[in-house]
């Protein structure tokens, strides 16, 4: 169930994944606000700014930080695994089922952020003849793992700079 509930997630956020023809932009700075989402046991630390360019369903919120729909963007995703290799190994098999060309830039690794214990995995592969680096961050908290996600294209000036490590380190879980 959880590894058909990945897939499924993945496949929906991969169709738009798709960059702007004409997309440079500069970085935009922000403040950082919290939401609390409804069930997620979590009061996420997110730009105030990205209220007009979010998507959400029940797992998934992810907040476009320069053209909405569009790399670059940082995404949080909730899940049932045990552990955060769990949720990391299912990941890698299925993005490599869906890029030929995915290259693990960095392996999992433990660290901490702020005062959380979690795992970066750092991904990259092709898209429209550029290289797109997918960054996550999983840290498995009361029986959720949480993934956060920063997708950017560092060829186009498309980045998030620091603002995941500042969403997971200001992020706080709600028992």
């Amino acid at each position: 169930m959880k590894k058909t509930l990945c897939l499924i997630l993945v496949v929906a956020i991969s169709c738009s994944l798709l960059l702007p023809s004409l997309g440079i932009s500069e970085d935009k700075p922000y403040t950082i606000t919290y939401t609390t989402i409804s069930g997620w046991g979590i009061r996420l630390a997110r730009p105030l700014e990205s209220t007009l360019s979010m998507k959400s369903s029940d797992n998934f919120l992810k907040i476009f930080t320069q053209e909405s729909g569009y790399i670059p963007y940082v995404m949080v995703e909730i899940y049932g695994y045990d552990t955060e290799m769990e949720f990391i190994n299912d990941l890698t098999d299925y993005l490599q089922s869906e890029h030929n060309d995915l290259q693990i830039v960095s392996p999992a690794e433990k660290k901490t952020i702020g005062d959380k214990e979690c795992y970066e995995i750092v991904y990259a592969f092709g898209l429209q003849g550029y290289t797109v680096t997918d960054r996550r961050i999983v840290i498995a908290h009361n029986g959720h793992t949480y993934d956060f996600c920063a997708k950017e294209v560092a060829e186009l000036d498309q980045l998030i700079g620091s603002l995941l490590d500042e969403m997971v380190e200001l992020s706080e879980f709600v028992d």
